[in-house]
């Protein structure tokens, strides 16, 4: 083989090792942001929850308990569409909603934050019965 070849692959993979390292330091730096990100969101839910009505303080709780619950049921939920799949979504966020709690919060969260109901149902294109 000539010097030019032997030094033309060398260079490939030498590019190929770098190209590699960098995707790997990319996703390193991608999981540090994201850590810091959620300690930042973390600081300041504690900070805004000492100036939080208690109510609505009681309601973000609830909203970031069936966060959690949900991503820990994904696991054991059934895969196929059906009613198998819709009675475990609805066993699991009465379970995790207290649902009778959670509507007097809802309707006192939108008496004082006037429309807050009809906010959420033009945003997202929610039924009332989804809502």
């Amino acid at each position: 083989m000539s010097t030019h070849v032997i030094i033309l692959i060398v260079l490939g993979v030498a590019l190929m090792v770098m190209l590699i390292i960098m995707v790997v330091l990319l996703h390193v730096a991608a999981k540090q942001q994201l850590k810091h990100n959620r300690e930042e969101l973390h600081l300041l839910r504690e900070q805004l929850s000492d100036h939080m009505p208690p109510k609505l303080k009681a309601l973000d709780d609830w909203k970031v308990e069936v966060h959690t619950a949900v991503r820990l049921a994904e696991t054991n939920r059934p895969h196929r569409r059906g009613a198998e799949r819709d009675e475990f979504d609805r066993k699991l966020f009465n379970q995790i909603l207290h649902y009778e709690k959670y509507e007097q919060l809802f309707a006192l969260t939108d008496k004082r934050l006037s429309g807050f109901a009809n906010r959420i149902r033009k945003q997202y294109q929610l039924s009332d019965r989804e809502l």
